[in-house]
């Protein structure tokens, strides 16, 4: 995959971690992942609980440090620090939703503790604890678009029951090694390395929005048809989406505009009159008019 940003690349990193958690809980009779699930005989299977993996992948993966080291050096040498930051909190909040399954599903409880619980009846065992925990191992295949092509429990890039590992040294120019607790931890990295940069990087605003009734939806209908008529750009004069638009003003004001859009589809399907959507832009004609004549 050719000219990825490293946005791109990183938010595919964590669909690749989360599609890691998700096949552990798939079954061969209700999920697509059927075709990408085997085991070491190469037979479709259910998803199991994962103590250790390999990868083997087309493309370098997870390099934390490369991700960290852009966004610093991009923050002491732009201008458009909003942008920057909207897609920081981006990374932010994915990694969260992907450490929360985790957290949830994966840490303790469920699949992980009956996983531990056996092992622990079986130690004794030497022979049935290694082959019920050699199961348990998976070999994940990642291809340069970051799609898992194959991922086969039982089995490392050692295998020889089935063919196609033969070729894995020429074919996967990347391999690593690890277990969900480490996918779980480079997502907590992700997320201290956000809240740290966006703390250090965030100047509150002194101006604020006033309270009074109406004055947030005047606000939102004045931006919307500022950015309609093309008052906005970045800082190379390309024009920004309204997203951006409002992202910006809401920063300024110490408010959060996400959901201008709702706000703005409500207000414009409901029985409000265009005479009501139009009273803000009255007002600034009477002032304008006032400021004009008092000189």
């Amino acid at each position: 995959m050719n000219n990825i940003t490293t946005i791109d690349k990183i938010t595919k990193e964590l669909d690749l971690i989360q599609d890691i958690y998700n096949i552990q809980f798939s079954k061969i009779d209700a999920d697509s992942w059927i075709y990408r699930i085997f085991n070491e005989y190469g037979n479709p299977t259910d998803g199991r609980f994962i103590n250790n993996f390999e990868i083997c992948s087309e493309i370098e993966l997870l390099n934390i440090s490369s991700f960290k080291d852009e966004f610093t050096h991009r923050y002491e040498n732009t201008q458009n620090t909003t942008l920057l930051k909207n897609q920081i909190s981006k990374i932010r909040d994915k990694a969260a939703s992907v450490l929360g399954f985790y957290n949830q599903n994966l840490k303790t409880g469920g699949i992980a503790t009956d996983f531990y619980n056996h092992s622990k009846e079986i130690f004794e065992d030497a022979k049935a604890h290694y082959d019920y925990v050699r199961r348990h191992d998976a070999l994940i295949l990642v291809n340069e678009d970051y799609f898992i092509s194959g991922m086969y429990f039982g089995c490392d890039s050692r295998c020889i029951d089935i063919e196609d590992f033969t070729t894995l040294p020429n074919r996967y120019e990347y391999a690593y090694s690890g277990n969900n607790f480490l996918l779980a931890d480079i997502c907590k990295s992700l997320i201290d390395f956000a809240d740290d940069f966006l703390r250090t990087t965030t100047t509150e605003s002194s101006v604020y929005l006033s309270s009074k009734k109406g004055m947030k939806i005047d606000y939102i209908r004045v931006i919307n048809c500022l950015h309609e008529l093309g008052f906005f750009t970045d800082s190379n004069g390309n024009s920004i989406t309204k997203k951006q638009a409002f992202e910006s003003f809401g920063t300024a004001i110490n408010k959060n505009l996400e959901d201008y859009d709702k706000d703005l589809s409500r207000s414009l399907s409901d029985s409000t009159a265009l005479l009501k959507h139009l009273e803000i832009f009255d007002s600034m004609r009477e002032k304008m008019t006032e400021i004009f004549n008092s000189k």
